[in-house]
């Protein structure tokens, strides 16, 4: 049985000439993202893949309060009672911001990119 992991798939695409750079976030609309080391290097949204989680992005949730739970006082002195929210709508705002640094896998001859995550 084929590895199917992340790593895997990375590592046999570095072995096709696909390799992990640095940038750093420039602009957030567009996206421009400038790769260390190469000062003339800026991929933009048109050659870059960005996947959900590093945007922002709506999803639904289950939000619900038990006993023992949340027991602040409301606004009118009252305790808030149990309470329960299926598929309730939030949004995350967790998109890229100029400054953040990423982890950038370019492949297709450095024609395409695929940014795998911010950097700490």
């Amino acid at each position: 049985m084929d590895d199917l992991s992340i790593k895997s798939m990375i590592q046999k695409m570095t072995a096709r000439g696909a390799e992990v750079v640095q940038g750093a976030v420039i602009s957030a609309v567009p996206l421009k993202i400038q790769i260390a080391g190469d000062n003339k290097l800026v991929i933009s949204e048109n050659n870059t893949y960005v996947p959900a989680h590093l945007t922002d992005y709506k999803t639904t949730c289950k939000i619900s309060k038990s006993p023992g739970g949340i027991n602040a006082p409301t606004a009118g002195g009252d305790k808030l009672e149990d309470f329960e929210l299926n598929e309730a709508m939030i949004t995350i705002y967790n998109a890229l911001k100029p400054g953040e640094k990423v982890h950038v896998l370019a492949f297709n001859s450095g024609k395409q990119y695929f940014v795998l995550g911010r950097v700490n």
